[in-house]
């Protein structure tokens, strides 16, 4: 709880990774009490300051999978990955398998499975890539398997 008032001063109120980190804190009720509007109004907040899409990659996947429905906006997580992923088709882009994860995610939880199992091939096949640069994405491959399974499932 301590380091929650210290993250919450003034001189955080428009860096996005620390805005991102409350926006979660809020979401599961970690260090704070848990409040899904704070939550959200932090996340929002986070993704207008952040220079990166971090905060947009990171809310999309809370908006269709948190516990609380109350919560969830699947269709906002897919409208909010569509303005972002064709930026990552481009193969110079090194970490593309975390962005076609969460659009996956986002686009089984509207029932587009379809979709859903295409791009969480494309997230395998990146994070294939991928590891060769950064052998710690490595533990990540049986998530995103798990995930296409059950995408498969429906």
């Amino acid at each position: 709880k301590e380091a929650m008032k210290l993250i919450r001063a003034d001189r955080y109120a428009t860096y996005a990774p620390v805005l991102r980190m409350l926006g979660k804190a809020y979401a599961f009720g970690k260090g704070v009490d848990q409040n899904l509007a704070v939550s959200a109004r932090l996340y929002e907040r986070a993704m207008e300051y952040d220079s990166t899409d971090y905060s947009l990659i990171s809310y999309s996947w809370w908006l269709p999978t948190h516990p609380a429905v109350e919560y969830r906006r699947p269709q906002y997580a897919v409208q909010l990955m569509e303005e972002i992923v064709p930026d990552y088709q481009d193969e110079s882009v090194t970490t593309r398998s975390y962005v076609f994860d969460g659009y996956a995610g986002a686009l089984a939880a509207n029932g587009r499975y379809g979709d859903a199992i295409i791009n969480q091939q494309k997230a395998i096949e990146y994070l294939n890539q991928e590891r060769a640069d950064y052998p710690n994405f490595a533990e990540r491959l049986s998530w995103y398997e798990c995930r296409l399974q059950n995408y498969k499932k429906k």
